[in-house]
């Protein structure tokens, strides 16, 4: 099929994931509330007596963990970076100046390899002889919130959808994916908060298991805050299953 195709598909992805977001925080809006007040305390410790000229937010989405008032007030401009904006938060700050809406694949073009590459084999070629880059330098503070584990989900989904990969191959996908985005990140101005690990409790028999979410070894060194995140007790992440997430922040 034509890649516009692909990318009308991928963009209406991107929509449905954020409707479905919405749609989750209405009905756990109680046991989200303190990882998102955890998530906004961390971002706002990191620049508490600060002023800058340019502050980024990737992954800023519904900007239900961004609080975008303070940061406002901490920065002359404040861009928002994602693949897609929800309409209603274009809406309500459009009249704002000093924020600016960033429409950008945070992937580093692995969606549109994804989209281009005819089999399994031509990608992870694609993906061998990807080259990293600092895409932020030009800004005095980038946070990356809840984006982490986001980044390489819809990428393997994608992929899923198209080609066969084993587990090896995707995992190391994903490490590859995570592992560009921290290293995009600049040292010295950056804080990133995301999802580390997934928790479920099968409500029937009591049973706990824990999965990996990121693959990145970089930060595994550094010093990290963390919380747990209540994200589904109504069932409906997974049947029968009350799901908790791990979450780290990190300022490097």
């Amino acid at each position: 099929m034509k890649s516009w195709f692909y990318n009308y598909s991928i963009k209406q992805k991107y929509r449905n994931d954020q409707q479905g977001i919405m749609r989750r925080y209405l009905r756990e809006s109680k046991q989200w509330d303190e990882h998102l007040k955890q998530t906004q305390r961390f971002i706002l410790n990191c620049l508490k007596g600060k002023v800058f000229s340019k502050v980024a937010v990737l992954g800023s989405g519904w900007l239900l963990d961004v609080p975008v008032v303070e940061l406002l007030n901490h920065s002359q401009e404040l861009h928002l970076f994602d693949a897609v904006h929800p309409k209603q938060v274009v809406h309500k700050y459009k009249a704002n100046k000093k924020l600016v809406f960033v429409k950008k694949d945070l992937s580093f073009g692995l969606i549109h390899e994804a989209t281009r590459c005819k089999n399994s084999k031509e990608f992870m070629s694609a993906l061998a002889t990807l080259e990293p880059y600092a895409q932020f330098t030009g800004y005095d503070w980038v946070i990356s919130v809840n984006l982490l584990n986001q980044l390489d989900n819809l990428l393997i989904e994608f992929l899923r959808s198209r080609f066969s990969f084993s587990q090896e191959q995707e995992e190391q996908i994903r490490q590859i994916v995570q592992d560009n985005h921290i290293n995009s990140l600049p040292k010295g101005k950056s804080c990133l908060i995301s999802d580390w690990t997934e928790v479920s409790e099968e409500l029937t028999t009591g049973v706990v298991s824990e999965k990996q979410l990121v693959y990145s070894k970089l930060l595994d060194a550094e010093k990290y805050q963390g919380w747990d995140w209540i994200f589904d007790t109504h069932k409906m992440y997974r049947a029968k299953t009350k799901t908790t997430f791990k979450v780290r922040a990190y300022k490097f």
